[in-house]
């Protein structure tokens, strides 16, 4: 998975850029981050972040963002 794939499926599926955030925390979003040299998936609200998942590499850090980004999505629909 990389960023332009991940974008092009969320652009596919209708999901606005204020759900997520590659490689910076956005307030009431899901994000990406680089931690030393782990890949986080976060979640920031109220100007907290949560760790949601961590992955191996940034590919699978990018597809547990899409996962959690679809489902929260879906949730509203």
């Amino acid at each position: 998975m990389t960023v332009n794939l991940l974008s092009d499926c969320f652009v596919r599926y209708g999901i606005k850029d204020t759900a997520y955030a590659f490689y910076s925390l956005k307030e009431d979003a899901f994000s990406v981050i680089k931690c030393g040299s782990q890949w986080k998936v976060v979640y920031v609200e109220r100007d907290v972040s949560k760790t949601l998942a961590i992955g191996e590499d940034e590919s699978q850090a990018l597809n547990l963002l899409r996962l959690f980004v679809m489902e929260s999505e879906r949730g509203f629909k």
